[in-house]
């Protein structure tokens, strides 16, 4: 049986394919265009890092877009694939004008795929 990825509702069922992201080390922060975002969950326990929220280009819908994440300790960078997650929420509270409702991620990792040291999330706004 080869492996399944099937979303019946916002949650995602997998089977055959681990429920944790494979950080990948980048050299570099990517170039990007204007994103809004929002990070609502920010979990670290013993031994994983748990990031949920939401992330669109500005000015237009966002459907079918796949959402990385990028994840920093000291100089090392990180670039993690997340799953979608639905969430019209974030239609309703912008402005209404584009649909939002495909813009939610979750990502699961192993702290030790990560090099020790501070971690944070990288803001697009702020200069590499």
């Amino acid at each position: 049986m080869g492996n399944i990825t099937y979303q019946l509702t916002d949650s995602i069922i997998k089977i055959g394919i681990s429920e944790y992201a494979n950080p990948e080390k980048i050299v570099s922060l990517p170039a990007v265009d204007s994103i809004d975002y929002g990070i609502d969950l920010f979990e670290l326990s013993v031994a994983e890092i748990h990031v949920g929220g939401w992330a669109a280009f500005k000015n237009q819908d966002a459907d079918d877009c796949e959402i990385s994440l990028i994840l920093k300790t000291g100089t090392q960078i990180y670039l993690v694939i997340t799953d979608p997650t639905l969430r019209p929420d974030v239609t309703n509270s912008r402005n209404k004008k584009y649909n939002l409702d495909h813009s939610g991620f979750n990502s699961k990792n192993f702290k030790d795929c990560i090099t020790k040291g501070k971690l944070s999330t990288w803001n697009p706004s702020q200069k590499q």
